[in-house]
């Protein structure tokens, strides 16, 4: 069958709950249950696709399914707390500028350790590692760096976290307006730019011919020869329209 999300067992490991999306009714999403060899599903509730439930979590009591509603441009995202029996919305938590990849429940149901990244759009994101706390309170954050992290999961006594972590190198290439040197072949490339970051994914251009490279935010001359670090934070970014950085 079709399945759209990871899969969360129950305690007692007897039944899972999982999303389905776009099957059977196109533009429509499911969460549903079923036991733990696949037979006897159900819809748990759904919805249109554009308030779509990109992660479910069953929880340690056995009483909550949570849920990812990921935000998009105009609002904010939230985990949302269903009956599992009923599917009656108990409460929920909305973040301003979050989304979170994965929730982990912790054995005592006081929260998650979960991956998330800042703002709306998932390019060029960075997935750290944060506890979310059940009731209201600030994520707080497991890792902060540069590499990307998925697929938290926790021993049975909440005590060992495990994650498979992932880093990535760009390589900057910046190309005259005419295309003169670009060579554009798959056989023979162009050559990288002088000016390099290897852990950034964005960059903005100053009005001296400077390239700002996000990450660990720095400055650096367009021959190379000249960097400086303006913000030691790997959350430090480009604003969209290159005039400043967040």
């Amino acid at each position: 069958d079709d399945i759209d999300s990871g899969v969360s067992l129950s305690p007692d490991g007897k039944r899972l709950v999982f999303v389905r999306d776009n099957d059977p009714d196109v533009g429509k999403f499911q969460v549903l249950i079923a036991n733990a060899d696949g037979t006897q599903s159900r819809m748990l509730y759904g919805g249109p696709v554009s308030a779509y439930v990109a992660v479910v979590a069953w929880s340690p009591d056995g009483k909550l399914i949570a849920s990812f509603v990921p935000s998009s441009t105009d609002t904010q995202s939230e985990i949302q707390y269903r009956n599992v029996e009923t599917a009656k919305l108990k409460d929920s938590q909305r973040f301003k500028d979050l989304n979170f990849e994965d929730l982990a429940w912790l054995p005592d149901g006081r929260g998650f350790i979960s991956t998330y990244y800042r703002g709306f759009s998932p390019a060029g994101r960075r997935t750290q590692i944060g506890f979310v706390p059940r009731e209201k309170g600030e994520v707080r954050a497991v890792t902060r760096d540069t590499n990307v992290y998925i697929t938290p999961t926790l021993s049975a006594d909440g005590g060992t976290l495990a994650a498979v972590q992932q880093r990535a190198q760009q390589t900057f290439y910046a190309i005259s307006t005419d295309g003169s040197g670009a060579n554009a072949s798959a056989e023979s490339p162009p050559s990288p730019a002088a000016a390099q970051s290897r852990e950034s994914r964005s960059f903005g251009w100053s009005g001296s011919g400077e390239i700002y490279f996000d990450g660990t935010l720095s400055r650096v001359s367009a021959d190379g020869g000249s960097r400086a670090t303006i913000l030691n934070d790997p959350d430090g970014d480009i604003s969209s329209d290159r005039k400043s950085v967040v």
